[in-house]
């Protein structure tokens, strides 16, 4: 079986396990895949890999699949390296890091977008030996511009920072805009701090704007920030019940300690909720278990008083004789 030969049928088990034109018929497609795999090809190695990774018309075995994967790799097939890639991340026996990154590399090299952002971190993290964050800043730039929100958000990262790259603030903002506006929500919370900061236009509204899209998506430092702004009436008109019920929120399903302190706060002050000092002291204990330094500081106060001081907190932390 000749190349050509060995491609058009390829193409047709395809067509086969999709079922383009004719019902599907993986088992038939299996055995095409295999009839150009035994005859040394590789589109046919891969093929039957997939089928037998899926188990879809043959029985799953993930080791014939590997073996498959390998024979298709070995002769350049950037689907079967970027696959065999992939399963040599994983634990277990064929676990193979360095050997999974020269492979991405490998697929980057050959043009497969897919790999592009992968080569990036691999060369930013200099798994392949030295780092090269000029390397690494080319890969991200080709898979930004392929459309990785990912890519595009370490691009503007770079430029912002000037690593591998010069400084260029006006760069980094555009491709942070265009990664929030892809829907990454790093990017999202990054042009937030951006507008709020007068970095990017609209200010105190647009970074509102972009917190409460980002809070949605559930990324709580988002929701945080967007409570923190409720309470203070920036950009908005003030609006400490429901702030308390976004850090309320962060506090419970995360355990933040920043979030579990402002529950504490307004419980003590009776901001936005009925003011209740048990329960504040219960929020502000475990504020300081997980890490809050103003809370650690009033509970460790508390205790030297043996809690009979009035609270008082500023927002700074406690007061009191």
């Amino acid at each position: 079986m000749d190349e050509e030969t060995a491609e058009a049928e390829c193409i047709a088990a395809m067509e086969l396990v999709i079922g383009a034109k004719a019902p599907r018929d993986p088992a038939r497609a299996a055995a095409m895949f295999g009839k150009a795999a035994a005859a040394g090809h590789a589109v046919g190695h891969f093929g039957l890999a997939e089928l037998l990774m899926a188990g879809d018309g043959i029985a799953r075995d993930e080791e014939l699949a590997l073996m498959h994967y390998r024979e298709a790799a070995a002769d350049g097939h950037p689907g079967a390296m970027y696959r065999l890639a992939t399963l040599m991340l994983e634990d277990g026996p064929s676990q193979d890091i360095p050997g999974a990154s020269a492979l991405f590399l490998r697929c980057a090299e050959a043009g497969m977008a897919a790999a592009y952002a992968v080569a990036g971190d691999i060369r930013f993290q200099g798994l392949t030996g030295e780092a090269d964050a000029e390397a690494a800043y080319r890969w991200y730039r080709l898979a930004a511009e392929a459309g990785d929100p990912s890519a595009m958000f370490s691009c503007g990262y770079m430029s912002e920072a000037g690593i591998g790259t010069a400084v260029d603030e006006a760069e980094a903002l555009r491709m942070f805009e265009r990664s929030a506006a892809a829907g990454l929500a790093e990017a999202q919370f990054k042009m937030a701090a951006l507008a709020r900061e007068g970095k990017a236009p609209g200010g105190s509204r647009e970074a509102l704007r972009w917190y409460r899209v980002c809070s949605d998506r559930g990324y709580p430092a988002a929701t945080i920030s967007l409570a923190t702004m409720l309470l203070e009436g920036d950009g908005t008109d003030r609006d400490p019940e429901t702030a308390f019920s976004l850090y309320s929120k962060v506090a419970a399903e995360t355990g933040d300690a920043d979030a579990h302190f402002m529950v504490g706060r307004m419980l003590l002050e009776g901001i936005g909720t009925e003011a209740d000092p048990e329960a504040g002291l219960r929020a502000m204990a475990k504020a300081a278990a997980a890490g809050n330094e103003a809370a650690r500081q009033l509970v460790e106060g508390l205790g030297k008083r043996g809690g009979r001081q009035p609270i008082v907190i500023d927002g700074t932390g406690p007061a009191g004789p």
